[in-house]
């Protein structure tokens, strides 16, 4: 578990990769504990933070996460539209020929879904990176795309006049490795004063976690607005709204880039 360590003056000491890291005063970095003895038998040159107290920050392996899209008919498709999904045309004809990526309307919108789906998910043109699933309400098309990354958020658009509505596809990540702060943060009556609890961050974070308790362990409920700020990079938990957080609660806080 990694050390917040941080230079008095300028030094060089050994960095995490095994080359030394030319360090200048209050530069701070997070140094992994197999190499924390030096910096620790260093204390005139360099303070290390007390795991138990400092945030603790980490590297994990992310997964990546595949792109979504849904389609939705509030009518029965009008004759002839067409959905494009990345440039590829899925064209409504008098008769499906799923192969082609050729659909038809039918006489509701479940029909035209039930048959978008068919058209999609049998299209033998070139392959199709994504899958079409119904949805709960029968008269919508889930795209779900079968392999994870950025490459997935892709532009999806129809030439419905009023009975269809696409949205492009979002969601999907690359995977690779992303950092993570881990944060226990206690209230206090005088950071109140300001008008919010601000957590400052050792990174901008993409998306974060936040939970709150009472200094003897029962959850608190808070309507704070929470919000990303910069320059420095923090969590600003606005003290507003009708259950704020209070003197003694303490903050639960998980970031990540």
């Amino acid at each position: 578990m990694p050390y917040l360590v941080t230079a008095n003056t300028t030094a060089k000491g050994p960095g995490n990769l095994g080359a030394d890291i030319a360090w200048v005063a209050e530069q701070q970095r997070w140094i992994d504990d197999g190499i924390i003895g030096y910096y620790q038998a260093h204390p005139d040159v360099f303070t290390v933070g007390d795991q138990a107290t400092d945030p603790v920050r980490y590297a994990v392996e992310h997964p990546g996460t595949p792109a979504a899209a849904y389609i939705d008919f509030n009518d029965t498709a009008e004759a002839e539209m067409a959905v494009t999904i990345d440039g590829v045309v899925y064209q409504e004809a008098d008769t499906a020929v799923p192969a082609n990526g050729v659909w038809t309307n039918g006489a509701s919108a479940a029909d035209s879904a039930t048959s978008l789906i068919a058209a999609i998910n049998g299209d033998t043109r070139a392959p199709v990176p994504f899958t079409a699933v119904a949805d709960v309400s029968g008269a919508g098309v889930w795209l779900f795309w079968d392999e994870v990354g950025e490459a997935g958020n892709i532009t999806i658009s129809e030439s419905s006049a009023a009975n269809c509505t696409v949205q492009n596809s979002t969601g999907g990540t690359d995977a690779g490795k992303r950092s993570v702060v881990n944060i226990k943060h206690t209230v206090t009556t005088q950071e109140l004063l300001s008008g919010a609890v601000e957590i400052p961050l050792p990174f901008a974070p993409s998306g974060y976690n936040i939970n709150a308790f009472s200094a003897t362990g029962a959850p608190i409920y808070f309507t704070n607005l929470v919000t990303v700020q910069t320059a420095p990079n923090r969590i600003r938990l606005a003290t507003n709204g009708a259950t704020a957080l209070a003197n003694t609660n303490v903050v639960h806080l998980t970031a990540w880039s």
